[in-house]
Formats: C-alpha cells, sequence, structure tokens
C-alpha cells in the first residue's frame, strides 16, 4: 500500500513537471511552427486533406466528419469532438 502511494505521487509529479514545462512554450509561435514540421507531412492548416486530414474548422468539430476525407469505421464512430 505504502509503495502504492509513492508511485501515485511520483507519477502525479512527473505530470506536473511535465504541464509547467510545456507552459513555458505556450506562447512561443517559433517552437510551435518547429513542431508543426512534424505534423505537416502529413496534415494541412487549410482543409486540404493529405494522408491526414486537413486542420481547418478541426476545433470543436465531430471526429471522423470532414468531408471529403477516409476515416476508419472507429474514428467515424468515435463520438469525440
Amino acid at each position: 500500500m505504502k509503495n502504492t502511494r509513492k508511485i501515485r505521487t511520483f507519477a502525479t509529479a512527473l505530470v506536473f513537471a511535465g504541464l509547467v514545462a510545456s507552459v513555458g512554450h505556450a506562447q512561443d509561435a517559433e517552437h510551435g511552427k518547429s513542431v508543426f514540421k512534424a505534423c505537416s507531412v502529413c496534415h494541412s492548416t487549410d482543409k486540404t486533406n493529405r494522408v491526414g486530414v486537413g486542420l481547418e474548422g478541426i476545433v470543436g468539430r465531430l471526429a471522423g466528419t470532414s468531408p471529403g476525407f477516409r476515416y476508419s469505421k472507429a474514428m467515424k464512430d468515435a463520438g469525440m469532438i
């Protein structure tokens, strides 16, 4: 029981440290551009579909519903926003 508590505390500390570290980059546009380079291989920032769906208008959209993109059945049925 004591070890479980230590593991939970350690895991919580790791998650918190990760969140704190990411906040430093939250408003760093240049960092965001460099991170997005990996995503842009498959995704565009407009409605153009590539290997992955175009990202324009993705916020608030039901998963698996972008017009003109072939989604898996699992993604169509996910029910996530």
